[in-house]
Formats: structure tokens, C-alpha cells, sequence
């Protein structure tokens, strides 16, 4: 059985197929306090951290965080990302800056790991700005969209996956994270959250694929995809170990 993934957007697509699909896990996407918003209030000793649902392994997920207020501490800034939990470290710090966090800051856009920052897209830090996460737990990766209330459309920070990320350790969940050091109430919101759950398709998987005419079609051996990266809204990838059987047209 050849273990994919399917990701569609807004616009029709047409398979004829022999598949099997297994349950999805069913994640529901709000913070640990049952809500699908977390507050921030004052916070004089260092950033805290909210936790989203754990992400079950072998599976594709995707989630969007909307900053709703953003009285950060001058000079720090939020951290959208994900961590192995129980965190490594218990000290306050933002995402990323201890070992098992990926994150993103919200001020400069750079990517942060191992309390290493290197430039990757745009900052994410006004009331209306979005960050959306697309997290693959079977092959690691994690890409990062930014929408900024003067972008009309999301855009792929870095043109790729930020991070590949191996398996947490015995006893340890992957977890969406927003870390916030707090000087006058900030809040941030799960506006979208999508399980796509974990589709496996049999030998001889599809005969016939249709689709628009835009957008680049590619195949590079292990991976077909059509329009752009994973996540933004005209895109179809479909990923696999190795070579599809069957045959497609598009």
C-alpha cells in the first residue's frame, strides 16, 4: 500500500480511483484552555506559551493563528511554531530558543531553532495578521504562509519547508505553540484548523486526473504537483515513497 497525501483547493479536480481511506484522527484546533483564542496579560517575568492539540503522527494537518491584540513587550516579539511536549526546557523563552521547538518570529520573519534565527519570510506582529502552518508528521516537514492585512492572498515564507523535523522523543507530542512575552494583553486566535487525516492507496491508484489548465504541472519521481507550494489555494500535491503505478493525465 502506498501511503499519500491529497490537498485541495478551490478549484474542481476529477480522480477516478482505487482507495482506501483510513479514519482521520479527527484533531480539533483550539489551545489547551478549550478555547480557540488565548489571552496573554501582563507578563513582567518572560514569555508564556499556549499549547494547541497534539498532532498524531503520520498524519498531514494544517492551522491558521490570527493576531487579535499585540501589546507585546518593546523589542521582543510572538513565536508561532511547534514543539516536542513536555517541553525540554521549563524556563520562559520564546519558540525556539531551547532544544525539540521550531519556530517563527512574529517581528523580523526569521525562522528560529536551536536559539538560532535565520531570515526567512515577512513579519507577523499587527492586529489582522495571520500566520498559517502546514505540518506533515510523516515526512517532517513544516512550511509557514504569511497574510499581513495588506496582503490579499497568503504567501509561502522562504519558497519552501522551514524545518524537517524527526520524531519526538518516548512519551513526547508535536504541538502547535505560540509563545508571547506580554506587556499590555495580547490575544491570538485559531481562525482555520484542517486534519486531513491519512489516505492510502492501492496498486493501480488512479486512471485519470483532471485538472485547470493554470499552473505548472511537475513530477520529480516521488512527488507530482500542480500550481504552488503545499497550502495556498489553487495547489494539488500528491507525495509518495516511490513511484506511482497506474497512469495520470492533466
Amino acid at each position: 500500500m502506498l501511503r499519500d497525501h491529497l490537498i485541495k483547493r478551490l478549484f474542481s479536480l476529477v480522480l477516478t480511483l482505487s482507495v482506501s481511506l483510513n479514519a482521520f484522527a479527527q484533531v480539533k484546533f483550539e489551545f489547551q484552555n478549550g478555547s480557540t483564542t488565548a489571552n496573554w496579560p501582563f507578563q513582567p517575568l518572560g514569555a508564556e506559551m499556549a499549547f494547541g492539540p497534539a498532532l498524531p503522527s503520520g498524519g498531514l494537518y494544517a492551522w491558521t493563528w490570527e493576531i487579535k491584540t499585540n501589546g507585546f513587550w518593546p523589542g521582543t516579539s510572538p513565536s508561532f511554531g511547534v514543539a516536542a511536549v513536555p517541553l525540554q526546557s521549563t524556563d520562559r523563552h520564546i519558540l525556539g530558543y531551547a532544544p525539540g521547538e521550531w519556530g517563527y518570529l512574529g517581528s523580523s520573519g526569521n525562522k528560529v531553532y536551536n536559539s538560532t534565527p535565520t531570515p526567512w519570510g515577512g513579519p507577523v506582529s499587527a492586529i489582522g495578521d495571520k500566520i498559517r502552518i502546514v505540518m506533515d508528521r510523516q515526512t517532517g516537514n513544516i512550511y509557514f504562509y504569511v497574510k499581513r492585512t495588506t496582503d490579499a492572498i497568503f504567501t509561502l515564507a522562504g519558497g519552501g519547508a522551514a524545518y524537517t523535523i524527526s520524531a519526538p522523543g518516548a512519551g513526547k507530542d508535536i504541538r502547535p505553540v505560540v509563545a508571547i512575552y506580554s506587556y499590555r494583553g495580547c490575544s491570538v486566535e485559531f481562525t482555520e484548523g484542517e486534519d486531513y487525516g491519512s489516505t492510502s492507496f492501492s496498486s493501480h491508484d488512479f486512471t485519470q486526473l483532471t485538472l485547470p489548465p493554470a499552473g505548472p504541472n511537475t513530477w520529480n519521481g516521488s512527488s507530482w504537483t500542480h500550481g504552488t507550494p503545499p497550502g495556498n489555494s489553487d495547489d494539488v500535491i500528491i507525495q509518495s515513497g516511490s513511484n506511482f503505478p497506474g497512469s495520470f493525465s492533466a
